[in-house]
């Protein structure tokens, strides 16, 4: 696990030389590619280094937001629960903050233009998705988003008694804790 995290900080630590040396430089990162520096950056939240790299992803993607609306469309189910959860790692941190409230705040908008948006998320990307908004339950998109994927949830098991044997123990604990 040591040799894990030596390469992820160093990694983190390019990532921010180049971001410093170029403000375009995570243009080159796909919607995968930026999630899974989040994601990996995130398992090791207390080196600076990676603090820093995510930030700096944060603060991009809520500027892409603020360019383009559609930013976000980019995204599949899985990458916006890794974002969330990732981000929510640093909850303190305004750039995770605001990038986590956009990305609620889109959630919610595409649930009310299609009731069925959540059926793209599997039992892990909901508990995350809850997990990582609940981090920031007093803003009202995050509050919003646990909300309906709970009205969500409670329809699958009025459909389906056996729906929550898709989460293991661990999803139905965020779940629950979220």
């Amino acid at each position: 696990q040591k040799d894990s995290k030596d390469v992820c900080h160093q990694i983190a630590k390019y990532i921010n030389q180049k971001i410093k040396e170029n403000n375009n430089y995570l243009n080159q990162f796909n919607a995968q590619g930026l999630t899974n520096l989040v994601n990996g950056c995130s398992k090791w939240k207390d080196q600076k280094d990676t603090q820093n790299a995510c930030q700096k992803i944060a603060k991009y993607i809520n500027q892409k937001i603020k360019e383009n609306n559609n930013y976000l469309n980019q995204f599949n189910a899985q990458e916006l629960a890794n974002l969330v959860n990732g981000f929510s790692k640093w909850k303190d941190q305004k750039d995770s903050k605001d990038a986590c409230q956009k990305i609620a705040k889109y959630i919610n908008q595409k649930i009310k233009e299609n009731n069925n948006y959540l059926n793209q998320f599997n039992a892990q990307e909901l508990a995350s998705l809850v997990n990582g908004c609940s981090k920031w339950k007093d803003q009202k998109d995050n509050k919003d988003a646990c909300q309906k994927i709970a009205k969500y949830i409670n329809q699958k098991i009025n459909e389906n008694n056996n729906y929550l044997n898709q989460f293991n123990a661990q999803e139905l604990a965020s779940l629950v804790n979220g």
